[in-house]
């Protein structure tokens, strides 16, 4: 999927709620069919990193996708909304939070 403000960009939203095997599957699938478009590659690599714990710095922070200035949220869908996808622990109880809508009466900064 393209998002019209960012045009240069593929999105692999194919790719959420897989298993890092899929992924990389559906990013080569894409990528080989069109491989003008990523500068005649064949593959990408994924740069993957682990879920942070509570022992690490910042641990509580949710990461939110903005414009290319940082200065308005946008949301990985383009929409305004922030998503957190795993588990929130509180007192060893695993909790769902959010989506949160950042986009009601126009885009939100990150402050």
């Amino acid at each position: 999927m393209n998002i019209p403000k960012y045009v240069d960009k593929y999105h692999f939203d194919d790719c959420v709620g897989k298993t890092i095997e899929e992924c990389q599957v559906i990013i080569d699938t894409v990528v080989q069919s069109m491989p003008e478009t990523f500068n005649n590659q064949t593959t990408l690599h994924m740069s993957i990193r682990k879920m942070r714990e509570q022992t690490d710095f910042s641990y509580y922070k949710v990461v939110l996708r903005t414009n290319t200035a940082g200065t308005k949220i946008y949301g990985i869908y383009d929409d305004g909304v922030v998503y957190y996808p795993w588990p929130w622990r509180v007192n060893g109880v695993d909790m769902e939070i959010g989506p949160w809508d950042c986009d009601e009466g126009g885009a939100m900064t990150p402050e």
